[in-house]
């Protein structure tokens, strides 16, 4: 399902109380976004557009289906705004450029101001909101793999990465963290830089790598949606089906990321 764009009022009634003291001057509505901002959103319409594009792409890659619940986006004029808003909403929340948070029933709610950095934040906490909008749960490495990977809105998206670098070296030198303990950690303290650059990298090469194996991610999001509807439905860890198609994939991932080292 492609989402179209809807642009006009949204009534402030969908806004939660620990908002509405904000002022709000502007709204629209991108798919399942319903948008609000401290100035004109008009000013950033090509830059919302990204949030359908992230939509898309994630049905294309990974087989998501459209969010059938909304999700709100809050954006501030600058790091000033977010900064005072932030410290008064959620003061024991570290502070991020950018956040996504998501009680277990109720909307996700995304928030962010505009920085150099506005387009990447956007579709990275985009990321985040449209699965957590249809799964029942994402596991935290598999969770900001993809946000990061989609993050990047242009070719060549693997070597424009933040994580590329990082990761070539670390898969030179064989100290990738395996999937299989990637998949152990439960906590977002616990995810250190290192393990970012590896849920990237795997990833990536799940979504971009050889040709067997890129319907892994798309059946374990199957199973996801199936497991959400039907609990006692199993879900395969993502380690134990990669681990089907080589002994070591760890040793995959070097030759994979050096085609687009130059």
């Amino acid at each position: 399902m492609l989402w179209g764009t809807i642009f006009g009022f949204l009534s402030l009634a969908l806004v939660p109380p620990s908002v509405n003291a904000q002022e709000w001057v502007s709204s629209r509505v991108f798919g399942p976004f319903a948008c609000w901002g401290t100035f004109d959103l008009s000013s950033v319409e090509n830059d919302l557009q990204h949030l359908a594009q992230v939509a898309q792409e994630l049905d294309a890659k990974i087989g998501l289906p459209a969010s059938e619940e909304w999700v709100e986006l809050y954006v501030f004029r600058n790091e000033t705004e977010w900064r005072v808003f932030h410290q008064k909403e959620y003061p024991t929340i570290p502070y991020r450029r950018a956040l996504f948070l998501k009680k277990k029933k109720g909307r996700g709610q995304l928030f962010l101001h505009l920085s150099k950095n506005f387009v990447d934040d956007l579709r990275h906490e985009g990321t985040h909101a449209l699965l957590h909008a249809v799964l029942p749960t994402v596991p935290i490495w598999l969770d900001e793999g993809l946000a990061e990977y989609f993050e990047t809105p242009t070719s060549p998206r693997i070597s424009r990465s933040e994580w590329f670098k990082i990761s070539l070296k670390r898969a030179q030198n064989r100290t990738t963290e395996k999937i299989i303990l990637l998949e152990t950690l439960s906590e977002m303290d616990e995810m250190t830089p290192e393990h970012y650059a590896d849920s990237w990298v795997w990833v990536t090469f799940l979504l971009d790598g050889p040709e067997e194996v890129r319907d892994i991610l798309p059946t374990h999001i199957s199973e996801m949606l199936k497991h959400k509807s039907l609990a006692v439905f199993p879900t395969i860890p993502i380690s134990r089906r990669l681990g089907k198609v080589y002994t070591e994939p760890e040793g995959e991932l070097y030759p994979f990321l050096k085609k687009y080292a130059y």
